[in-house]
């Protein structure tokens, strides 16, 4: 009378073995790293180079998810252990408490504003150069407090097509620039949407690392190990995305 609770218990088991041999990697859309089509992962810097980089020196090969999540769900979900992995995150003190970072950042880089040609400034010298300026950003981005601090105005834009709706608010001068953690993005944006008009400006803020994380609930520290130390077998990232950027074609 006992053997189908036993059965039902051991398939239980086996079956979140299982799962905790799977890499499977969530992510959300931020070009040149990843790039979807209808939501899934087409093409991108990082989606290239874990797979041909990372995932081949692993136990278990890296297994990308069905359909971009949300940023705001990905952050639950990597909370609760819903999800093992995504492949870059920014450092965060409270994110920190349940999550796994790698030791060092596989990527440096510079805050940046992309704007039109008309854009009065050549150089951004000061944050307060940019308080009668309405930026936009991502609906649930962080803003670094500095900006915070000087009072910039900072629309929020939020959905899967964010990046192409800022880049038309900015065509159409509703707003005067887009604002994004990493230069090389606004770089790529400006490629990958034909804006050739447009003016990428660094600001005056600190360097920032990407990060590759994974939850600390859903994934052992030495199941992490194993990841981070094919990361650090692997080329340099910043070499990989320059010539990707370069090379790309729209």
């Amino acid at each position: 009378m006992m053997i189908r609770p036993i059965l039902v218990v051991l398939f239980i088991v086996s079956q979140n073995l299982v799962n905790a041999e799977d890499n499977r990697m969530e992510y959300f859309a931020i070009s040149p790293h990843i790039i979807v089509e209808k939501g899934t992962p087409v093409s991108g810097s990082v989606f290239d180079y874990f797979n041909n980089f990372v995932s081949p020196r692993l136990s278990h090969p890296i297994r990308w998810g069905n359909k971009e999540t949300p940023l705001a769900r990905i952050m639950i979900m990597l909370r609760e252990g819903e999800i093992p992995f995504i492949p870059f995150l920014l450092k965060k003190p409270e994110r920190e408490k349940y999550l796994h970072y790698t030791h060092k950042p596989y990527l440096m880089t510079k805050p940046a504003i992309l704007v039109r040609a008309d854009f009065p400034l050549k150089k951004i010298e000061n944050l307060n150069d940019l308080k009668n300026a309405k930026l936009a950003f991502f609906q649930h981005g962080a803003i670094p407090p500095a900006m915070i601090k000087a009072g910039i105005t900072i629309e929020r834009v939020a959905g899967s097509d964010a990046r192409q709706r800022m880049m038309t608010m900015l065509k159409y001068e509703r707003i005067d620039a887009i604002f994004d953690y990493q230069v090389l993005s606004l770089k790529f944006l400006k490629k990958q949407l034909k804006y050739s008009n447009g003016r990428v400006l660094p600001l005056p803020l600190p360097e920032i690392g990407i990060h590759f994380v994974a939850s600390k609930k859903a994934v052992s520290k030495e199941r992490f190990s194993e990841l981070e130390e094919a990361l650090l077998a692997a080329p340099p990232y910043k070499e990989f995305v320059n010539h990707y950027i370069e090379n790309y074609q729209p």
